[in-house]
């Protein structure tokens, strides 16, 4: 009776810990879901961690991983959620969800090294080199507020890419507030001094609808003259309106070696020499 009794108990004990009879991959995704929907992060793990375990070819594995890495972000588990946040980025080809957990990954870093572990925060210098842009972008946001100023300026050159040739004003200067949180010297306007030897000029014209650039120039210096007396009528009539005389544009950009940008209703142009 004994060993009937103790076999009782352990098939008992492994029914309980098995998923519930019925309960798909489906099934324990949806309920883990309302669990965090009612931000129940316990319950929504025990129901997550079932699937990844029982589960592990299910196509919902990916997002299995995101929202447990959710549940440790919002019980203050930030290694955890780093780290099943990279598992997801690893497995998954939404690319609207891989942003939003690298930049998840960025913020768990950020503040594992505002709360003293600093060994982290070289996994957030990683992301300047994203191929995101918008991740590139968030990781030198967020590597300007490091105290190390040897660490945070290892975000100057993609700050000062997005205070150059960025075309959202609120990003831009996000991105000049961050450069002075930096080093103030950043933003000091450097005395107007004539390019020794300029190589090139470079033109960029961006499309606000298409939200891309809709022509991309680099010509050689000697040929500059010639590509802008070459611009059509409109385009010239709207430097002309900015304030340059297409006769000594060059001159200008060379003094000054200024970004010359030049809003129309459709496009933005930008032209500098170098």
């Amino acid at each position: 009776m004994k060993i009937q009794r103790m076999a009782i108990m352990v098939l008992i004990l492994a029914v309980a810990a098995a998923p519930a009879l019925g309960d798909s991959d489906s099934e324990l995704f949806n309920k883990a879901k309302l669990s965090l929907f009612d931000k129940q992060w316990k319950s929504a793990l025990e129901d997550l961690d079932i699937l990844i375990d029982t589960y592990p070819g299910s196509k919902l594995l990916p997002l299995a991983l995101f929202y447990k890495a959710k549940c440790f972000e919002e019980t203050n588990r930030p290694l955890d959620a780093a780290e099943f946040y990279e598992r997801y980025i690893t497995v998954s080809d939404n690319e609207g969800l891989r942003e939003e957990a690298s930049v998840a990954v960025i913020d768990m870093y950020a503040l594992l090294d505002k709360n003293g572990e600093s060994r982290y925060i070289d996994k957030v210098i990683g992301f300047l080199e994203n191929r995101n842009l918008a991740v590139r972008y968030y990781a030198a946001f967020k590597l300007s507020y490091v105290k190390d100023k040897k660490i945070a300026r290892k975000a100057v050159p993609v700050l000062k890419r997005i205070a150059a040739v960025e075309t959202d004003q609120e990003l831009m200067d996000r991105a000049n507030i961050a450069l002075m949180r930096i080093d103030p010297s950043y933003l000091q306007k450097p005395a107007e001094k004539r390019l020794a030897n300029p190589t090139a000029l470079k033109i960029r014209v961006f499309n606000k609808q298409a939200k891309k650039d809709s022509l991309s120039l680099n010509i050689p210096f000697a040929l500059a003259r010639l590509a802008l007396d070459a611009l059509p009528p409109n385009d010239r009539e709207k430097l002309k309106k900015a304030g340059y005389n297409l006769e000594n544009i060059i001159d200008s950009l060379v003094e000054s070696g200024e970004i010359l940008k030049i809003e129309g209703d459709e496009e933005i142009f930008r032209i500098w020499v170098e």
